[in-house]
C-alpha cells in the first residue's frame, strides 16, 4: 500500500468515527431540545437512538452512554413511567460505581435522579439515603462552600419537606442560602431562589411574618435583575400569593395570581406546565371563595393543558380530575364528581401505587362522597 492510499484510509477511518460520534451528539441534542420544550415522547425517542449510538460506538461504560441512559431516565421520570425510568437509573449506577474509583460529579447527578425517581412514588426511605449519599459526594468533590454542595442541600430540604420534617429541612435551606449569599450576593436569581425556598418552608410552619419577609426580597430581585415580563418573576408572585391565601389576605393573592398568569401567558403561552399551575391556584381560590364557576373554568383549563403535557396516566392529569370533581362535590353534583374521582384514582394507583399518600387522600374522599 503506498503512503498516500494508508492516509486516506486513516482519513477514512477518524471521519467515520467522527460522523458517528456527531450521530450521537445530534441525538442527545435533539433530544434535549426536545426535553426543555416538554415535548417528552419526542425526547424519549431521541434518547433511545442516542443510547443505542452511544452503545455501537463508545460502548456501555463510557461516559457519553450513562449520560444517555440518564437522559431517558429523566424523560420517563417526568412522564411518570417510573417502572421503565428505574431500570435505566439503575444500570448508569452500576456503570458508574464498576468505572468511577473515585469521588466524581456523574456519581451525584445519578444518585439525585434515582432519588427524585422513588421521592415522586412517595418511597421515603429508599430516596433519603441515595440524597445523603449525593450530598456528601458534592462535598467531597466541591467542599462544603460550593454551588453544587448548595444544590443537594436544597434537594434533601425538599425531601424533608414533603416527609413534613420541617425542622430538617429548614436547616438545610438555610444552609444552602448562606452559601448562596458567600458566593453569588444578595442580587443574584439563585439566592432568590433561597429566599423562595427558605420563605416556603416558613410558610408551612405558620411563620407568615418570616415567609412573607424573604418571598418579597426573591420577588423584588427578580424584577430588578430581569424586569417583571419573565418566568422567575411570575414565580415569585406566584409564591407570595400562595402565602396570602394561607392568611386569608384574598384580594392580595388574587391580585398577584392574575399578574402571575398574564405574564406566563405572554411569554409562554397558554399551552404551556407553568401557565396551567397558576390557573390551577387561582382556582383553588375561587373555591375558596365558593366562586365555583370560575373554578370550575380554571381548574378544567389546567386540565386540558396537562392532558396535552403528560397525558392521561401523570398524577398531575389526575390531581387536575380531583379538582374538577371536588367541585362537582360542592355543587352536590354527585355523579360527575364519582366519575372524575374514579379516573383519578386508577391513574394514581398505577403511576404512585396503592401506599402512596396521594391515592390514600382519593380514597378517603371518595369514600366521603358515599355516605352522602
Amino acid at each position: 500500500m503506498t503512503l498516500s492510499n494508508f492516509l486516506a484510509v486513516i482519513f477514512c477511518f477518524f471521519s467515520i468515527l467522527s460522523l458517528s460520534a456527531q450521530d450521537w451528539k445530534s441525538f442527545s441534542d435533539k433530544g434535549t431540545e426536545a426535553f426543555y420544550a416538554n415535548q417528552l415522547q419526542k425526547a424519549s425517542e431521541y434518547y433511545q437512538k442516542a443510547i443505542l449510538q452511544a452503545e455501537k460506538e463508545f460502548g456501555k461504560s463510557h461516559p457519553n452512554y450513562v449520560t444517555s441512559c440518564t437522559d431517558l431516565a429523566d424523560t420517563y421520570r417526568n412522564m411518570s413511567l417510573y417502572t421503565q425510568a428505574e431500570p435505566l437509573y439503575i444500570e448508569a449506577k452500576s456503570t458508574i460505581d464498576a468505572t468511577t474509583k473515585e469521588a466524581h460529579p456523574y456519581y451525584s447527578t445519578n444518585r439525585l435522579g434515582l432519588a427524585d425517581l422513588y421521592r415522586l412514588q412517595g418511597k421515603y426511605d429508599i430516596s433519603e439515603p441515595l440524597y445523603i449519599e449525593a450530598k456528601k459526594n458534592e462535598e467531597k468533590v466541591f467542599g462544603r462552600n460550593s454551588l453544587d454542595y448548595a444544590i443537594s442541600c436544597n434537594n434533601l430540604a425538599y425531601l424533608y419537606q414533603e416527609m413534613g420534617l420541617y425542622p430538617k429541612a429548614e436547616k438545610l435551606y438555610e444552609e444552602a442560602l448562606k452559601i448562596r449569599e458567600r458566593l453569588l450576593g444578595k442580587k443574584h436569581p439563585d439566592y432568590a431562589i433561597s429566599c423562595n425556598n427558605l420563605a416556603s418552608i416558613y410558610l408551612l410552619q405558620g411563620l407568615y411574618e418570616k415567609s412573607e419577609t424573604l418571598y418579597l426580597e426573591a420577588k423584588n430581585i427578580h424584577e430588578t435583575v430581569s424586569g417583571k415580563m419573565n418566568s422567575e418573576y411570575a414565580n415569585a408572585c406566584n409564591n407570595l400569593a400562595m402565602m396570602y391565601r394561607y392568611q386569608k389576605r384574598y384580594e392580595q393573592a388574587i391580585t398577584l395570581f392574575i399578574e402571575a398568569k398574564s405574564i406566563w401567558e405572554k411569554i409562554l403561552g397558554k399551552k404551556h406546565i407553568l401557565y396551567a399551575i397558576v390557573c390551577n391556584n387561582l382556582g383553588t381560590l375561587y373555591v375558596i371563595q365558593t366562586q365555583f364557576s370560575k373554578a370550575l373554568d380554571l381548574y378544567t383549563e389546567a386540565k386540558n393543558i396537562r392532558e396535552i403535557s403528560f397525558g392521561k396516566k401523570h398524577p398531575e392529569y389526575a390531581h387536575s380530575c380531583m379538582n374538577i370533581a371536588s367541585v362537582h362535590l360542592l355543587n352536590k353534583q354527585f355523579s360527575q364528581a364519582e366519575s372524575l374521582f374514579l379516573e383519578a384514582k386508577k391513574v394514581l394507583e398505577n403511576s404512585l401505587g396503592k401506599a402512596h399518600s396521594d391515592y390514600a387522600a382519593l380514597c378517603n374522599i371518595l369514600a366521603l362522597l358515599y355516605t352522602q
